[in-house]
């Protein structure tokens, strides 16, 4: 099945939010149906040469990242534009992951290494973001703790497939219905029973 976009926020961009090294970036966004996520498009650049760059998706408690990550993927960033104005990248994770409907997750990105000169930058709306599912912010220690920014919402689309189409369910009976029961020699007339020529 091809992945289609699901979640999203693609206009209004007008700053930047740089990391690096300890420094992480985290996006929430919430569901709204089941699906397994495989890539997300984020709107990116880069300043310097920072080292590896991971994406991933993780989580949330109280509206901030928690756990390991569920999908992540690992790249050289050096094929980012310098162009501060960003440009979109796909992110495919090594092993995609199903995610319920109507739950928050976040994406979270940093690199490696870094310093102030040697970072990836992470477009954002900072003026008058209308993201209702979820909100950016900021870990200064490596995910350890998260202050997260509801007047800042990240560029990003999250990609994926719906669940395919589950079998269907033997019904219950209903309470008023009774179940029909075949015992001794009823239910040997029963397991012999042919139709008329």
């Amino acid at each position: 099945m091809v992945a289609t976009r699901q979640e999203y926020y693609i206009t209004g961009d007008d700053a930047l939010g740089g990391f690096q090294a300890s420094s992480w970036h985290p996006q929430t966004f919430t569901t709204e149906s089941a699906y397994t996520i495989s890539s997300v498009k984020l709107l990116v650049a880069r300043l310097g040469t920072p080292g590896n760059l991971t994406i991933s998706i993780r989580a949330t408690a109280a509206g901030k990242p928690t756990g390991g990550d569920l999908a992540s993927v690992t790249v050289d960033p050096s094929s980012l534009t310098t162009n501060q104005a960003g440009a979109w990248v796909e992110f495919t994770f090594t092993v995609p992951y199903a995610l319920s409907n109507a739950t928050v997750y976040a994406i979270v990105a940093r690199t490696a290494t870094g310093d102030n000169d040697n970072r990836v930058y992470w477009r954002a709306d900072i003026s008058s973001p209308t993201y209702s599912g979820g909100q950016s912010g900021t870990s200064a220690d490596s995910g350890s703790s998260w202050t997260m920014l509801s007047s800042v919402d990240k560029m990003f689309e999250t990609w994926g497939t719906p669940p395919a189409p589950g079998k269907a369910q033997n019904p219950t009976p209903t309470d008023d219905q009774e179940d029909i029961k075949f015992t001794g020699k009823d239910q040997l007339k029963f397991l012999q029973w042919e139709a008329p020529a």
